[in-house]
Formats: structure tokens, sequence, C-alpha cells
């Protein structure tokens, strides 16, 4: 019910811009903006108009707040989906960066470089993707000031590996209003699932990072030590002369820029560990497997320095990330009767109000082809908001009727109702982490590597 109340009110303040489509008397009828509300009462199967007659009787304050919109649930019932267990996947949140709060002053045309290895790329043993995102200042209606939603809508038009979605960015003060980001996901025309990441690229000019909040680590390599079996100690410096911080490489990569072509694979190196070391950070790093290529072998206790050298290491996100478990999914079904009634004085408001929903429910319910789809909101922040998607099944059945409303001078009125059955499928979607047998620790494994039982899903 909750989809149908919202999308009834998206609906009715679109109409209310006035575009000249409505009688004069329908856009007098939106701009007072009848009353809007679900009820959690099922009515009789004899009795068509038992939910607001209910309504009226239960509330007597609805009867005079009129024109009234009642949504309420008439029936539901469980349908078995298939045979066996209702689970029907195994799913995990995708890769992301989020970027600092908006407006973000972009300033002109700018790029943004991103990385990503798809499966069907590193499984072959072919290199990253490097996609570069030309934002052009005149796809902005202030390129100093970007809001948040150009931004997203702009990444998801010009990335194939990306998208880009509006996201709420926690409050700068306890009480204060949640700011607008962007989040830099997986995705795109080109989209494949995890096992992957989204990486921000060196090549990413250091005012857009700055501007998008996107703070890299750059500065000089200064030194490659070897440490044991596949391992180096890369000692690193800002051009400032300072350490870097260890915070600032976790969940990182090391990009070497320059170092000699003996101890590179491809110039990215995993970070298995960081500490400081005086005026110096020491970064333990080893090959990233991901990528072509292994460094050449090197006698151990060689130290070389790299005078010219750069390293870069940006902000990264995978499918390791212990915040985003992998889950299995599960799914219900449900056939449920929804019904819609207008309540109003006169029999011309209750004609409008009543068509009004009708269009709604025919048109503007259709442009998405009758199906509304969405998360549940709980007040819980430790419970997951789960999905659902409720689809319309045409036709509508449409009634209507009056009933008399005495007043308190004893003189007896009328309350007009026009009512509209409507029959729906409610999917909703539950999903559950994956954890190891008596863990809570997260279970990272390939979707491939699954072998489903009835109760637990097993490496192969």
């Amino acid at each position: 019910m909750d989809a149908l109340v919202e999308g009834l009110r998206w609906f009715f303040a679109a109409l209310r811009v006035g575009d000249g489509r409505l009688s004069a008397a329908g856009q007098a009828l939106i701009e007072e903006a009848p009353i809007l509300e679900k009820y959690m009462r099922r009515s009789r199967a004899a009795d068509d108009y038992a939910t607001s007659t209910e309504v009226m009787k239960s509330d007597p304050g609805t009867a005079e707040a009129l024109p009234h919109v009642i949504v309420s649930l008439v029936s539901s019932q469980e349908v078995p989906m298939s045979i066996g267990p209702r689970h029907v996947s195994l799913v995990q949140a995708m890769p992301r960066l989020v970027t600092g709060p908006e407006p973000f002053a972009l300033g002109g045309d700018v790029t943004l470089v991103l990385r990503t290895h798809p499966p069907s790329r590193w499984r072959l043993g072919l290199p990253e993707v490097v996609s570069a995102l030309e934002l052009r200042a005149s796809r902005f209606r202030d390129v100093d000031a970007v809001t948040a939603v150009e931004l997203a809508t702009e990444i998801s038009r010009l990335g194939l590996y990306v998208q880009g979605a509006p996201v709420r960015l926690p409050a700068p003060t306890p009480g204060a209003a949640r700011p607008l980001g962007v989040e830099i996901k997986l995705g795109g025309q080109a989209h494949e699932s995890t096992p992957n990441f989204v990486e921000l690229d060196r090549e990413t000019p250091p005012a857009v990072r700055t501007a998008l909040g996107l703070v890299g680590v750059e500065g000089r390599l200064l030194r490659l030590t070897p440490a044991g079996g596949r391992r180096l100690v890369a000692e690193v410096q800002l051009d400032d002369g300072t350490a870097p911080t260890v915070a600032s490489f976790a969940g990182r990569r090391l990009h070497t820029f320059g170092a000699p072509t003996g101890w590179r694979n491809d110039g990215a190196w995993t970070i298995a560990g960081a500490e400081l070391a005086g005026a110096v950070t020491r970064l333990t790093v080893e090959p990233d497997l991901g990528m072509a290529g292994v460094p050449t072998a090197r006698p151990e206790g060689l130290s070389e320095e790299t005078p010219s050298a750069r390293f870069f290491s940006g902000p990264r996100d995978d499918h390791m990330n212990p915040r985003r478990r992998p889950a299995r999914r599960y799914a219900t079904r449900d056939e449920v009767a929804l019904r819609v009634e207008v309540a109003t004085e006169d029999d011309t408001t209750r004609n409008e109000l009543a068509d009004l929903v009708r269009v709604f429910v025919t048109f503007f319910w259709g442009q998405s082809f009758y199906h509304f789809t969405g998360r549940g909101h709980t007040g819980d922040s430790n419970s997951p908001r789960e999905l659902w998607d409720l689809a319309l099944s045409p036709p509508v059945r449409v009634s209507h009727t009056s009933t008399e409303r005495p007043g308190a001078d004893g003189k007896v009125s009328k309350v007009h109702f026009g009512t509209l059955d409507l029959s729906a499928t409610l999917m909703q979607y539950v999903d559950r982490t994956v954890s190891a047998p008596g863990s809570d620790d997260a279970w990272f494994v390939v979707p491939a590597d699954f072998v489903e039982t009835d109760d637990l899903a097993s490496p192969a």
C-alpha cells in the first residue's frame, strides 16, 4: 500500500504544475491537495463500501476532511513461486566510490578516469579497463555548482562499466541535514557482476579529485626492497617530504611509475601492510594477481633506490569489502487486492477525483510498465531494506455510491464515494548474508563456486 500511496502523491504533485490539460474544476481540486492516507482494514467481500464506511465511523474527523482518498488492502494470498526452497540466487552489492557533498565546482570540461576489471577479462588474463569519462561543462546548468543528480546522471550516461546514483551522506554534525553525494559504482551498458572493483585512476586531474572529494595519495617512490617470496617493501614519501599516514592506504593499491622494469608487473601492487618508519611510510606489497604480467625475479637482499620513480594510491572498492557481504536472496509472491476510494462532498468533485485516480492507474503507472519497484523502510538501521516489486494486473473495476452524513445541526448531507478495485502481484525479496559455519565472518567466494543445498551454501 505504501507504494500505491506514494505513487498517487507523486502523480498529484506532478499535476499541480498546471499545463492546461486539466479542467478548471480538476485543477482546483489538485491545488486543494486532497488528503491521501492508507488504512489497514480489510473490507467484507459482500460489501464493496465497507472499508470507507468503517473509516468514517471509526474516525469522525475523516467525514469533515474532504475530499479524502482512502487506500486499503482488501485481501492477500501467498502463491508458491516454484517447487522447493525459496532461494533465488546469490547476490552482492556492487563496489562503489562515494564522492563528497554537493555542489561540485568542476570549473569547465574535465575528465574522470576510473579503473575496473570485469570477470570476463581477468579470467582470460586480460588487463584492466581504464574508462575516461569526459564531463562537458555544457551538460550542467552551472559547472561551478554541479548538483549530485546532474553528476550522477552524466556518469550513468557516459559509463560503459560504471554508473552514478545520488546518495545521502552522513550529517556533518548531529541533527544537521544529510547532504547529497554521488555513488560511482559498477554498472553501465557493459556491466558485469562481481568479483570486480572500481578505482580512481592517477590520470584524473588533481583539481577534479579535490572537487569530487575523491582524494588520492601521490608522491615519491624512494626504495624497493625484497621481503621474501613475491613480496616487496616500498618506501614512499609525499613531495613535501612528509610521510603519508597508514590510514591513507586502507583498502587501496599502490601504483608505481618510473620504477625499474625488473620490479614491475604492470605497475599495480596489492598493499598487504603499512607502517610508519620515521619520515617515510613502508608498504609491504605483492603483485596484484588480477593483473597481467609477473615481476622479474631479483636476488634476495638486493635493495634498489628509485630516485625518479613516483607512486599513486587512489580510492578503491572491491567485492571483498566486509560492509557488503554476499547474500542469498529469497523471494515471496502474494496476489493482493487493493482498493482506492475517494470521498467528496459533491458528485462533481467525486467524478473528477475518481477520473484522476483512474488516469494514474491507466497511464501514469503504465509508464513504468505497471510496475513499482523499491526498497522497504525499517526503523532499525541494522536491518536491511528489502526489495519489493508491485505489478498491476488490469483491468480496474470502478463503481460509485453515496451515503448520508448527519450534520451537527441535525441536517443530513451526503458523502459521495468512488471506488477503484485493483488486482496486483507483490514480489518481496529478502537478502540474508552468507557466513562461514559457526562464525559471523563473511564468506567471500565466487558465486560459481557455490554448491546450493536445502539449508546452506557450501564451497565446492
